[in-house]
């Protein structure tokens, strides 16, 4: 009777260890092209917002706007803007106002105007430098 009952009910057999590992071995190959595709995206995502905080914060020198994250970026900020308002106050504070923007090439003073050439003779003996 046991012999009967072995043949009609038989045991579960494990399951083929090679398929096994091969159904393992393809979730990790996908978890990994998701991981290279999400790593891709933070790294575009990151490009953009440090040029939107070059862009929003022109005071500051390219140094701020190092670092391994967005966070790191941001901390950098906040000491580089720090740092600027401070000096900005100390040069309030002694009594020196921000230098005025002259372009490139510009003469930082108009040129004077000389009715004759002894008074421009005379400017240049007093302005000699």
């Amino acid at each position: 009777m046991e012999l009967e009952n072995e043949q009609t009910n038989p045991t579960p057999s494990a399951p083929d260890p090679t398929d096994t590992l091969t159904q393992i071995t393809q979730e990790r190959d996908d978890a990994q092209t998701a991981l290279a595709a999400a790593r891709a995206d933070h790294a575009a995502v990151s490009t953009v917002a440090i040029a939107a905080l070059r862009a929003a914060n022109p005071v500051l020198p390219p140094s701020a706007f190092e670092g391994d994250s967005v966070a790191a970026v941001q901390a950098n900020i906040a000491a580089g803007l720090s740092h600027y308002e401070h000096f900005k106050a100390q040069a309030a504070t002694n009594g020196h106002a921000p230098a005025a923007h002259i372009p490139a090439g510009a003469s930082p003073a108009p040129a004077p105007v000389f009715g004759s050439a002894l008074q421009k003779i005379v400017y240049g003996l007093q302005n000699r430098g």
